[in-house]
């Protein structure tokens, strides 16, 4: 069969949002036949700003979770950091309530083989999945532009201030939210279930450097930026000091290398040939109202 019509989805913030959204536009043109989201809530008011219904869940009754997935053909798991661990109850109840297809909370630096920070949990739940037999999809996208470059992650744009870590030539795949939720909908819907599952999709909308994008942001903006740099030595410290913060552990680990999501070569932007992502400074430059 060709594309999915039925989703759940296990968090509407973030990256969540965003899928949400754009598998709405799909159900309004009758791409999609229903989208729910599994939460504590479902009177939020935000849910109904999406335009989805709200099922209500208790992670801690099993039960309640399967009867949700009753006839969902995939689960979109979004849930963020502190709440990973909740992963395998959620792939459990899909397996017993017969979906298709569970897409693990992953959205960011690929994690196959990592046993470091919170890296390890994700890829103790992709384990679980593919153990009891549950197929999954893998979405791997690099940092989000849109969210990372603020203050706390070293960049005070607002006041010309930039710190980056290490030399900052190292590569990073980036792609924003927006431009994540648009390709997730769009092989969701559009893809044979052969080509879904067990799948691993690379995807990025620009390769570049820390120092390129604060390069080409003063160029085109015109405005001047005081740029640092913080050493490997000094983030290294922190990470040691601080194993749980999320903000240190990622610069360290993008510098490293870590931020990029596979070779060119591996790339599956190819599988939408319309996606046309937008490039890390653009969404900086439009995000700041240049």
């Amino acid at each position: 069969m060709v594309g999915y019509r039925t989703f759940a989805v296990a968090g509407a913030g973030n990256v969540g949002k965003f899928i949400i959204e754009e598998l709405v536009k799909l159900r309004d043109v009758g791409k999609v036949a229903s989208i729910d989201v599994l939460t504590r809530s479902p009177d939020d008011p935000k849910l109904k700003e999406l335009g989805v219904t709200g099922l209500k869940v208790d992670y801690n009754d099993p039960p309640t979770l399967e009867a949700a997935l009753k006839g969902k053909e995939v689960v979109i798991s979004t849930l963020g950091r502190s709440a990973f661990h909740l992963q395998e109850l959620l792939g459990q109840a899909a397996k017993k309530a017969g979906v298709k297809l569970f897409i693990p909370s992953e959205f960011g630096n690929p994690t196959e083989g990592r046993e470091d920070s919170w890296f390890a949990q994700k890829n103790a739940a992709r384990q679980q999945l593919k153990d009891m037999g549950m197929p999954y999809m893998l979405v791997y996208n690099g940092p989000f532009p849109d969210f990372v470059f603020n203050p706390h992650m070293g960049w005070d744009l607002p006041n010309g201030k930039v710190q980056i870590s290490g030399k900052g030539d190292t590569p990073i795949s980036f792609t924003q939210r927006r431009d994540i939720g648009r390709f997730v909908s769009h092989v969701l819907t559009t893809l044979a279930h052969e080509e879904l599952e067990w799948r691993t999709f690379r995807i990025e909308g620009d390769r570049t450097t820390m120092n390129k994008i604060a390069a080409e942001y003063e160029r085109r903006s015109g405005k001047k930026l005081d740029v640092t740099h913080r050493s490997v030595e000094e983030l290294q410290a922190a990470v040691k000091a601080a194993p749980n913060d999320v903000s240190e552990t990622l610069r360290l680990d993008w510098e490293m290398g870590g931020g990029i999501v596979g070779t060119p070569e591996q790339l599956d932007n190819k599988v939408y040939p319309d996606w046309n992502p937008s490039s890390a400074v653009d969404v900086l430059l439009k995000r700041d109202g240049y």
